[in-house]
C-alpha cells in the first residue's frame, strides 16, 4: 500500500486515480498530521509514502520519531528544491513540479527496493 499525503484535493484525487490505475493500492490523507497518524496507528504499514505538503521537513522529522515508520521509503514532491534542503529531507526520491507521471511511476517502482537519493529535473 502507498500512503499519499497531499494537501490539495484535486492533486490528491488525480494522483490517487493515476496510481490506482497503475495497479497500486493507495490510502490518501489531506495533511501531514493525518499521514503521521496513519504511520503511527494503521494496522497495515504502508510500503511507501508519497509526500506533497508545505512542510515536508517537519513531517520527515516526526516520521523519524516513529520507530515503525523510520524505514518506510518516501518520495517527496517539491516546487524547486534547494540542494541543501533536499539533503535535509533524507527522502528516498525527490521529484520536482511540474510532476512528470512517468518519473513518478518509475520512482514508485524503483524506490521500494532502493535507498538512494534521486532528484528529477522536473521535465
Amino acid at each position: 500500500m502507498i500512503l499519499l499525503v497531499e494537501e490539495d484535493f484535486a492533486t490528491r484525487r488525480a494522483l490517487d486515480e493515476f496510481l490506482t490505475g497503475e495497479g497500486f493500492q493507495v490510502l490518501c490523507t489531506a495533511s501531514g498530521s493525518e499521514g503521521l497518524d496513519v504511520l503511527d496507528s494503521y494496522a497495515l504499514r504502508p510500503r511507501l509514502v508519497i509526500l506533497d505538503i508545505k512542510d515536508p521537513l517537519r513531517f520527515r522529522s516526526l516520521q523519524g520519531a516513529l520507530p515503525a515508520a523510520r524505514d518506510i521509503p518516501v518520495i517527496v514532491i517539491v516546487p524547486e528544491p534547494d540542494d541543501r534542503e533536499v539533503l535535509k529531507l533524507e527522502a528516498t526520491r525527490v521529484l520536482r513540479r511540474p510532476l512528470d507521471r512517468a518519473a513518478l511511476l518509475e520512482s514508485v517502482e524503483q524506490c521500494l527496493g532502493s535507498a538512494e537519493v534521486w532528484v528529477s529535473d522536473g521535465g
